[in-house]
C-alpha cells in the first residue's frame, strides 16, 4: 500500500486550503485534478487558468461535498496560475497561486511549453542526419571521379588520335 503526500496551499481571502494534482502526464497534455475550499457561500465557483501566451481558461468546479470545489480535466502540461472565485451573492477571488505550489509535481520533460511532440533535440538530429548523407554523398561523388581516371578530356584526346586515318602508314 502506497503512501500519497498531497501538498495544498492556503489561500484565505474566502477560500482555504485548495490543491492540484496530476493524474497522467505525456509531452502535449496532462490530466489534472484541482481543489478548492470555500469559506463563504457560494452559488458556484470558477477556476481562471493563466499562462503566458495562452489564452484564459474559466473552468466551472464542481461541489465535492461540505465546502470543496474541483475538477478533473486534461490541459497542456504547463504550470498554469490559478484564480479562484466564488460566485454568489457577494463574490471573491483568491489571490494567484502556481499548480505547482498547489503540489502539482511536473516531470522536467513535459513542463516545457513546447508546442509540438517534438523537441528541440530531435530536430538538430534530423539535421545531423542530413549533413552526414550530404559528405557521404559528395565523398561517393569524389571516389567515382577519382577512380574513373580523372576529367573527359583525356580521353577525347586519345580516341579523337587513333580514329585519325592521317596516322596510319
Amino acid at each position: 500500500m502506497g503512501l500519497v503526500l498531497l501538498l495544498s496551499v492556503t489561500l484565505g481571502g474566502g477560500f482555504g486550503d485548495a490543491s492540484a494534482e496530476i493524474i497522467s502526464i505525456s509531452d502535449i497534455s496532462m490530466n489534472v485534478r484541482i481543489e478548492v475550499e470555500v469559506q463563504t457561500t457560494a452559488l458556484s465557483v470558477v477556476a481562471h487558468l493563466v499562462a503566458p501566451g495562452e489564452p484564459e481558461l474559466v473552468l466551472p468546479l464542481l461541489p465535492r461535498g461540505g465546502k470543496i470545489y474541483g475538477i478533473v480535466t486534461d490541459l497542456r502540461p504547463i504550470d498554469y496560475q490559478v484564480v479562484f472565485e466564488a460566485l454568489g451573492e457577494v463574490s471573491t477571488m483568491s489571490q494567484p497561486v502556481s499548480l505547482s505550489a498547489m503540489g502539482a509535481q511536473f516531470s522536467s520533460q513535459a513542463a516545457t511549453t513546447t508546442t509540438g511532440a517534438e523537441g528541440p533535440s530531435s530536430a538538430v538530429k534530423r539535421w545531423g542526419w542530413l549533413a552526414l548523407a550530404l559528405t557521404a554523398g559528395s565523398l561517393a561523388l569524389l571516389a567515382v571521379w577519382v577512380l574513373g581516371g580523372g576529367d573527359g578530356e583525356d580521353r577525347l584526346e586519345e580516341n579523337s588520335d587513333a580514329d585519325s586515318p592521317g596516322d596510319a602508314g
